[in-house]
């Protein structure tokens, strides 16, 4: 549809704008009130140079946009039908295109072998992280990245969080290309806490990750989180994607 295509093509101009340190571009159209700082555009660039490491590798940074490019052919129904015949879900349905028909990707299939598994493992991840984000998950639901992290290394969960970074900065690309509406401060803020909390599950349980992630959003609009009760209300408030502390105060009245 024009809706996925434009939200695509903004999502690709946010890797380049990202990938080229253009912070104004980036957050071009922001609300001044909740524009994304300088802070948090910093921290992104030593994430993507550092963890993700897109900076200076043209390969790496090819590989993304390709990833970006092809993401969503899955929803295109005569796409699913002629060449993953009986799925429904999209990531899955390009799975099966790039495990038995490569050939009609072209681009995917130029790319070096490594970076063919990177986008292999993300589509087979099988986690949603914007509902980790917003509280949906469960502490079983983590066991898919956990698995992955021993399995494949930090670089393929880097690789697949910075492509849902720019999936989610590209979303307003149905209104605009001259910047991110959506990936400003309040959003950012939330996205780096579960980022930090998923790098844990390299050496903590699957549950402590999840509750470190509450406890941080919790406290990111003033609350404390003991009690079980503390734990439920921290999650609701995700899942009414709360991101100040007047709208906290009404979740947890």
């Amino acid at each position: 549809s024009d809706a996925e295509y434009r939200r695509t093509v903004c999502a690709m101009l946010c890797i380049y704008w990202i990938c080229t340190d253009n912070y104004c571009d980036f957050t071009k159209n922001q609300a001044p009130a909740d524009r994304l700082s300088r802070d948090s555009w910093r921290t992104l660039q030593w994430w993507i140079e550092n963890v993700v490491k897109l900076t200076g590798d043209p390969v790496a940074v090819d590989a993304m946009l390709c990833f970006m490019a092809i993401h969503d052919l899955g929803k295109i129904r005569d796409i699913r039908r002629d060449l993953s015949p009986g799925i429904c879900d999209h990531d899955k349905a390009l799975l099966y295109i790039i495990e038995n028909t490569p050939q009609v990707l072209p681009s995917y299939l130029r790319l070096p072998p490594f970076y063919q598994k990177l986008i292999h493992c993300a589509l087979s991840v099988e986690f949603n992280f914007g509902q980790f984000l917003q509280g949906e998950n469960l502490p079983a639901n983590l066991m898919k990245v956990k698995t992955m992290l021993g399995d494949e290394g930090k670089d393929a969960v880097s690789f697949y969080l910075f492509h849902i970074f720019v999936d989610i900065a590209g979303t307003s690309g149905t209104r605009t290309w001259e910047g991110s509406l959506t990936m400003d401060q309040s959003l950012y803020s939330t996205f780096q806490d579960g980022v930090d909390c998923l790098e844990m599950l390299t050496t903590e349980s699957v549950d402590e990750v999840y509750k470190s992630y509450l406890t941080r959003r919790a406290r990111s609009f003033g609350e404390d989180v003991v009690s079980r009760s503390d734990f439920a209300l921290a999650r609701l408030a995700c899942q009414a994607r709360v991101s100040d502390i007047s709208d906290a105060e009404e979740v947890m009245a």
